[in-house]
């Protein structure tokens, strides 16, 4: 059964220079509450909750058993600040390691290209070319919490 992803997220702040900042998704006509509508998916869900012990590393997904064993879109939130690390077992075996504040969502795609160094962005195609679909997710919080992390195909 198809499903369609929306998200709603935005921000506000005043600078320290004093001005007004905000960003959302979406055009720059739509309202800031308006959902965005990514698409539509093929309407396979991956949605765990559970506990993260402190300063431990838990494995919270892995394409090997976990269905979809690829995924388009990934929701993770946690509790307590958190190193959610995703991570390519295809044939590279790179991974990334994104700090999550605690209480703050984040999303993220179900393909990496990590780099070793400084080398600057190829360009588009030349980098879509090369991505590699994650494969297993892992999270580290700074103390016991809670998280929920979702992945839709």
């Amino acid at each position: 059964m198809a499903g369609t992803v929306k998200i709603v997220s935005f921000f506000d702040m005043v600078s320290l220079a004093g001005s007004q900042v905000s960003g959302k998704q979406g055009t720059s006509t739509n309202p800031r509450w308006k959902p965005l509508n990514l698409g539509t998916t093929n309407g396979v869900a991956y949605d765990t909750t559970g506990s993260l012990a402190d300063d431990t590393a838990t494995l919270l997904y892995t394409g090997a058993t976990d269905l979809p064993a690829t995924f388009e879109y990934g929701f993770f939130w946690a509790s307590v600040a958190t190193i959610i690390q995703l991570i390519d077992n295809n044939s590279t075996g790179t991974n990334v390691k994104i700090s999550v504040p605690a209480t703050v969502s984040f999303m993220f795609s179900g393909t990496l290209l990590a780099a070793a160094d400084e080398t600057a962005a190829l360009g588009y195609d030349t980098d879509l070319a090369a991505l590699q679909s994650v494969t297993t997710i892992y999270a580290e919080a700074v103390s016991a919490g809670q998280f929920q992390l979702t992945l839709v195909d």
